[in-house]
């Protein structure tokens, strides 16, 4: 039973989608035209929502993570605690405590580029999922300080128009192939490489 209490059946609701996809492809549907199914199968409820339609947005690349990030970390807090007295004694359990829960961390960590937009995910008691509209992104930048070119990273920032804090709205370190993963964002918003990233990339 559909919304509203509208019943139908399978048979129905087999001519319905082909009607749409004939209607999309080369606007010979019976029911629809090519310009009313165009504006259904488009985000207008939200960006997964249509005018009847969940929409699926494809995933152009999954973005896979270094293991050195943890390693990373471990340093880099082993040199924050010991600049501290206190810190300095308990550098050891520092460093063991941070290389356990950092597995958990980057395990939780994720970044998908999707046809409209880019979804970060993190976070292991208070889990955040971050979805920014492509079109709203205004930099893209890579930075690497002199510890993370030791272990070969980068960390990607992303800015968007109207945030309004300064600074990266999204923040991620230890990409694999960052540059590629900066290229198809990039290449993404521009629609006229999309053909591209489909051959390159997926």
């Amino acid at each position: 039973m559909a919304a509203a209490g509208l019943w139908t059946t399978a048979e129905d609701l087999a001519k319905f989608v082909i009607d749409v996809q004939l209607a999309v492809k080369a606007d010979k549907g019976k029911v629809l035209s090519q310009s009313m199914t165009n504006k259904m199968l488009t985000p207008f409820v939200s960006d997964h929502v249509g005018l009847g339609f969940f929409i699926e947005q494809k995933c152009i690349k999954q973005a896979t993570f270094n293991p050195k990030v943890r390693n990373y970390w471990t340093v880099v807090c082993v040199l924050v605690s010991a600049v501290t007295i206190v810190g300095i004694v308990l550098t050891p359990l520092v460093a063991i405590v941070v290389w356990l829960v950092s597995r958990k961390i980057l395990n939780a960590m994720s970044a998908r580029l999707l046809e409209r937009k880019l979804v970060v995910k993190r976070g292991i008691i208070f889990v955040v999922e971050k979805s920014i509209p492509l079109e709203k992104i205004t930099d893209v930048a890579l930075s690497q300080g002199p510890v993370m070119r030791f272990f070969g990273l980068y960390r990607l920032s992303f800015e968007t128009a109207g945030q309004s804090a300064e600074g990266a709205l999204v923040s991620l370190i230890g990409i694999n192939d960052a540059e590629l993963f900066v290229i198809s964002i990039q290449c993404t918003m521009n629609s006229k490489c999309k053909v591209q990233l489909a051959v390159r990339f997926c």
